[in-house]
């Protein structure tokens, strides 16, 4: 891929995905933007976390931490005392990897429903996972700008959450019951989504209700299957 090409594909994934997906089909993929991907998302945590004074960091995430009896809070406490000062770096190198793990699990399950249509090898589906997670891209650059204009690095927990459905919709307190549930449920999962059900639809001749339902139901299983749990 030329980086014309590149940049007019960088474009089209948000304008026109429908392109995108043909410009990238069976190329394998794009390992400078899947770095370019891992980067962001280390930046993103790290500058996240790297300011927060050691008590600050230690109280939220007691918040989060649930009903304990008084020696568990104490325990706890210590704990999260000791490794707070390395919570940024922790972060920032958890963060890519988790991404990187759940982009080989994409490429997985799509490589595994696209085996009747035989054109195209894990790799292929390994970069066009790539491609299809440029929208959460957006929401960690969004996250980045909210730190560097924060007025304070002392920034709540949940803040790293801002485009979930709880905070945009439900406003659910700390400790209810679907609170983790729709703290984890960001709104540009469903931008993704979308965007996926484009590509699968460009790429193996699915019809839209297939290729939607195919694109959903990794989320669908994930958080159906969460919500009956809670």
């Amino acid at each position: 891929m030329t980086t014309t090409t590149f940049s007019t594909t960088l474009a089209d994934i948000f304008t026109a995905p429908s392109q995108a997906y043909r410009n990238i089909r069976g190329s394998g993929g794009n390992p400078l933007l899947l770095l370019g991907q891992l980067l962001l998302a280390a930046l993103a945590f790290y500058l996240f976390y790297q300011g927060m004074s050691a008590e600050w960091l230690v109280e939220q995430q007691l918040l989060h931490a649930g009903e304990l009896t008084p020696a568990e809070l104490e325990t706890t406490r210590a704990v999260m005392a000791q490794t707070a000062p390395y919570t940024a770096i922790i972060a920032a190198v958890s963060g890519p990897l988790m991404l990187l793990l759940m982009t080989a699990i994409l490429a997985g399950y799509l490589h595994l429903i696209s085996k009747i249509s035989g054109d195209f090898r894990y790799q292929d589906w390994f970069g066009f996972s790539v491609w299809s997670q440029m929208p959460m891209q957006l929401n960690t650059i969004g996250l980045i700008l909210l730190v560097l204009f924060s007025e304070t690095p002392n920034m709540p927990l949940a803040t790293a959450n801002y485009a979930s459905l709880n905070q945009l919709l439900l406003q659910l307190p700390i400790g209810a019951p679907f609170y983790t549930w729709a703290e984890t449920l960001n709104l540009f999962m469903f931008w993704q989504i979308a965007i996926t059900a484009i590509g699968l639809k460009q790429w193996c001749n699915f019809g839209n209700g297939k290729a939607t339902l195919l694109a959903a139901l990794p989320t669908l299983l994930v958080f159906g299957i969460w919500a009956l749990l809670v």
